[in-house]
C-alpha cells in the first residue's frame, strides 16, 4: 500500500504491480511492534485476543524494526519517481500477515496513522510510510 500509483476499482484502491521491480515482502510483527498483542494471545486465548483488537483497532501499532528499511525503500522510489516520472517502481513492498481480519483492520488504521498520502497531477493517490 506504499509509494504506488493508485486507481480506484469498484469502491476499492487498486495497484498495479511493476514488472520489473524487486517484490520485498516484509511481515507485519517486523513492520509494526505487536509485542502486547502476541502476549495477550497467548497468555488469553484467541477470543480475548480478538476482543482486544477490536477495543484497539484506532490505536495504531508503533514502528517495529523493519520500519526504517520500509522507509528506506519507499525513499528510493520516490526519488527515482521524481527523477525519472515515467520509470517504473523499483521495489514492490507488500505487507504479509496471517492475522483475523480484525487485526486486518488495525493494520489498516495503523499504516492510515503512519501514511503520507498526496494526489499526482493526474489524480492518483500516493501513499508512503
Amino acid at each position: 500500500v506504499t509509494g504506488r500509483r493508485a486507481r480506484k476499482v469498484e469502491g476499492a484502491v487498486f495497484f498495479p504491480k511493476p514488472e520489473n521491480a524487486v517484490t520485498v515482502a516484509v511481515s507485519s510483527r517486523v513492520l509494526f511492534r505487536t509485542e502486547r498483542e502476541q502476549k495477550v494471545f497467548e497468555q488469553k486465548g484467541v477470543e480475548e485476543y480478538l476482543r482486544y483488537q477490536i477495543e484497539h483497532e484506532n490505536e495504531p501499532f508503533a514502528p517495529g524494526p523493519a520500519f526504517a528499511f520500509v522507509k528506506a525503500l519507499e525513499t528510493v522510489n520516490s526519488r527515482l519517481r521524481e527523477l525519472y516520472p515515467q520509470s517504473e517502481e523499483l521495489f514492490d513492498i507488500v505487507l504479509v500477515t496471517y492475522n483475523h481480519a480484525h487485526v486486518g483492520i488495525r493494520l489498516i488504521n495503523t499504516i492510515n496513522h503512519h501514511s503520507k498520502r498526496h494526489k499526482d497531477e493526474q489524480g492518483f493517490e500516493h501513499f508512503l510510510l
